[in-house]
């Protein structure tokens, strides 16, 4: 895990390999394992990692997300939703899963389910920048300026500091020339 922490992730795999060879049930390597490829975007080898937790303990709702993370990466977005379902009912309070759900529904374009998912992820977890940021974008799409604003706003005050993002996303467009907006930029 250290050498996951630091990004030295072929180092890691080659760890978690030894411990899966040395323990083939061990739900909790697989799981990491799989998180790892996920980061190295290697989603062929996280899917079977996650499917093989899964596979020994059905409850781990971690994979479950994990796996609705894979799923959205690969566009299959109705098998994500059922993963990030599953990790939802396993754990309520998982603001992770609320944000991927939100996340996939935006890509269905199914904006109204994915603002609700973000704004309760953002309920469980008031400091989750990205869910901020995703509530400002669902907001600046249906012309909300004020709300886009405020959410922005909330995004920078809890982390987000990507400004080049800010300024070149273009789903921003709508609030680019608010007052607020130009206050939130303001120095930047």
């Amino acid at each position: 895990m250290v050498y996951a922490d630091k990004k030295q992730y072929d180092q890691a795999v080659t760890d978690f390999n030894k411990v899966i060879e040395l323990n083939p049930k061990d739900e909790l390597a697989y799981y990491r394992r799989g998180t790892v490829y996920c980061e190295k975007k290697q989603y062929d080898q996280a899917l079977a990692d996650v499917n093989k937790v899964i596979e020994l303990n059905p409850k781990i709702e971690n994979a479950y997300y994990i796996r609705g993370r894979i799923y959205v990466a690969k566009s299959k977005y109705n098998q994500a939703l059922e993963d990030l379902n599953k990790a939802i009912k396993l754990n309520p309070k998982d603001d992770s899963a609320y944000y991927w759900r939100g996340m996939t529904y935006s890509a269905k374009k199914q904006y109204n389910k994915a603002l609700a998912d973000h704004l309760k992820a953002i309920e469980i977890n008031p400091n989750n920048s990205d869910s901020c940021l995703s509530a400002a974008i669902l907001y600046s799409k249906s012309k909300k300026r004020a709300e886009a604003c405020k959410w922005l706003g909330k995004a920078i005050e809890e982390g987000f500091d990507d400004w080049g993002y800010i300024r070149n996303n273009i789903y921003l467009k709508n609030i680019r020339t608010s007052a607020c907006y130009e206050k939130i930029m303001s120095g930047r």
